[in-house]
């Protein structure tokens, strides 16, 4: 009898840690998904970095606070050079330079 009431008694602690686990799971998955559409954000180098567009355009040293734009925006980086909008300053793709001398780096996976 006593193992029997062991087993029921393990049993038990079997089914609430997998429903914990599950809870867990749920959990974390919430969580991606919400992270998720923070990254994917609209991006629009027109607002979010035009405090870097004179730098840009005569190639020069960024401003500290063109390079706080860009820290601020770093997720969009790739997407800012890929973008083909001729209301963009000439030498949109000196961007890179300027992110460097602001310390800030491209994303790994950025297709240049």
């Amino acid at each position: 009898m006593r193992l029997i009431g062991l087993l029921q008694v393990c049993e038990n602690i079997l089914i609430c840690k997998m429903k914990n686990t599950t809870s867990i799971i749920a959990i974390v998955v919430a969580m991606i998904l919400l992270l998720g559409d923070v990254h994917a954000q609209d991006c629009n180098p027109n607002q979010e970095i035009k405090d870097c567009y004179p730098a840009l355009v005569a190639k020069g040293s960024p401003s500290p606070l063109c390079c706080k734009e860009l820290d601020a925006h770093k997720n969009c980086l790739c997407k800012y050079i890929d973008i083909n909008n001729s209301n963009l300053p000439p030498n949109f793709q000196f961007l890179r330079t300027i992110t460097e001398s602001c310390g800030v780096f491209f994303p790994r996976f950025c297709p240049l």
